[in-house]
């Protein structure tokens, strides 16, 4: 699974596309516990945040954040069809 964010930065004229790593992902998985991830709003920013690779906590440097978007990702040819 792959997962991609556009984020804008505060006073950016343009917005960046971040990729989040694997890791990052199951990290939120584990944080979730036993009842798996849940898609919220938190989680995803943490995901971006993840992705943005900073050395600032979650909370500051979303405070430097504009907007965070999920990108489209095509849909995988290769995939197996779910029934």
């Amino acid at each position: 699974m792959s997962a991609k964010f556009k984020i804008t930065y505060a006073g950016a004229d343009e917005a960046v596309v971040l990729s989040v790593r694997p890791i990052d992902i199951l990290r939120i998985e584990r944080e979730a516990g036993p009842n798996g991830m849940e898609a919220t709003i938190e989680s995803s920013y943490k995901l971006a945040w993840m992705a943005a690779r900073t050395e600032l906590d979650f909370e500051s440097w979303l405070e430097g954040i504009d907007d965070i978007e999920p990108v489209e990702q095509p849909a995988d040819k290769d995939a197996a069809p779910s029934s």
